[in-house]
């Protein structure tokens, strides 16, 4: 009678019971996944626990040393370069430091990465509407800059920065000026979307980095690896720094991954913070700011035992039918509508894929699989030169003929064919570029 009467309640506690059934399901399907992946971690904790000391070690000392290094060079390019173009070259705009200079993963020959901010809304609300909506002005906007840079260095005449080229690449998704030293080192210029998202990226993944040392350490093991095997080149249409911290970053945060996860998911945590909607001139205050960081981590594995699990966990999930979410900390599978193998990692900020390049995470689950196979037996656990094993070596030449590989060096040819280096002697271009 009262399941009559009161038909509300029962269809609540119904669902109510049908949710906790539901969870429940899922927690214990979550836990049967992490039993089966384990034989892989189990495999290599057991059986090479001296590698893997001797690995824990070799992480942390590299760590140190990067760090140090930093502490003892100038960061050229950020310190002299940038403020040197700052009063040069604009006047009511600013070159704004993103990626690993501002979030501390850089070494001190890593290039520098800027964005372009114009510094009154009403001017910038325009000037990104105008130049994403007109390619012919696009290119003809890069090409007065670049002159003006190319100008403005050679005028100053600095020893540390005696340029080789400057490439403008207008039709990029992220349109860039390229400019290329005899040292090796490189800025990076950026016209950014609209919605400013590298520099909102940088803002949310300088935090995550300074909840806990280890993801520095994890992050440079994995960027030291991904090149010893040449998967790492976004221009080429491989893996750039920031889809690799990703993949990190969701490894380190996602109970799908670690049933005790070594980091929080900041946008969850801290949504009035990074939030998508905070005003961009409010986040580049932020980033002149010294992050802090309360968070108190529960997982206390070892970074080298992390680095195991991470090959375990990609491993396991084929990430060319994924789809990754940042900042809900987990992973769906690719909807049957989307085109074969469409990967996509999603971070807070964009409305497109932060990364859906087929060819990068092909590379990843090559390398992945291959470099899994190879710790089984004990190899590949230091990538770092000059001790790194020959299976490095042994990738590279049998991914040679592999279609993501073979459509890199097409494209690094292409790049290299469309760079142009400008001198300048016109003044009205200087002026041009001012206005900006």
């Amino acid at each position: 009678v009262s399941m009559f009467a009161r038909p509300g309640i029962t269809i609540i506690r119904f669902r109510c019971a049908s949710q906790i059934r539901r969870n429940s399901e899922a927690s214990t399907t979550r836990e049967s996944r992490r039993r089966n992946r384990s034989t892989f971690a189990d495999t290599v904790l057991k059986g090479h626990s001296n590698a893997l000391e001797e690995m824990e070690k070799e992480i942390v000392k590299r760590e140190d040393m990067r760090r140090e290094d930093l502490r003892k060079n100038e960061n050229l390019l950020l310190n002299r370069l940038l403020p040197h173009l700052q009063s040069t070259v604009l006047s009511n705009s600013r070159f704004v430091p993103v990626g690993s200079s501002i979030t501390e993963l850089a070494s001190s020959h890593s290039d520098l990465d800027v964005v372009l901010f114009p510094l009154e809304k009403e001017s910038r609300d325009q000037f990104l509407k105008t130049i994403h909506n007109n390619e012919g002005l696009k290119y003809e906007f890069m090409s007065v800059l670049r002159s003006t840079i190319v100008h403005s260095i050679h005028k100053w005449g600095d020893d540390n920065f005696k340029m080789e080229n400057c490439l403008i690449l207008p039709t990029l998704k992220v349109p860039l000026i390229i400019c290329q030293f005899s040292n090796g080192s490189s800025l990076d210029i950026s016209i950014p979307d609209p919605a400013f998202q590298s520099i909102r990226n940088t803002h949310l993944m300088r935090q995550y980095i300074k909840c806990d040392e280890r993801v520095g350490r994890f992050m440079l093991w994995l960027k030291t690896w991904s090149s010893a095997l040449e998967i790492r080149d976004s221009k080429t249409g491989l893996l750039s720094s920031y889809h690799l911290l990703l993949l990190a970053i969701h490894f380190l945060h996602s109970e799908q991954s670690l049933s005790v996860p070594v980091l929080p998911i900041l946008y969850q945590t801290h949504n009035d913070v990074f939030h998508k909607e905070n005003p961009i001139e409010r986040i580049v205050s932020l980033l002149e700011e010294r992050p802090v960081s309360d968070w108190t981590p529960m997982n206390k594995m070892s970074t080298a035992e992390l680095i195991i699990r991470f090959f375990e966990y990609y491993s396991e999930m084929n990430v060319l039918q994924t789809m990754i979410f940042i900042d809900r900390g987990m992973v769906r599978s690719r909807p049957s509508a989307l085109e074969k193998e469409a990967a996509v990692i999603f971070d807070p900020y964009h409305t497109q894929p932060a990364c859906r390049s087929v060819n990068a995470l092909r590379a990843f689950r090559e390398a992945v699989l291959f470099t899994q196979s190879r710790m089984r037996n004990g190899f590949m656990f230091n990538p770092f030169p000059p001790s790194s094993d020959c299976s490095f070596n042994n990738f590279i030449e049998s991914s040679r003929h592999s279609d993501w590989r073979v459509d890199a060096l097409k494209n690094r040819a292409k790049i290299n064919a469309a760079g142009i280096h400008d001198a300048i002697n016109s003044d009205d271009k200087m002026a041009m570029a001012k206005k900006c």
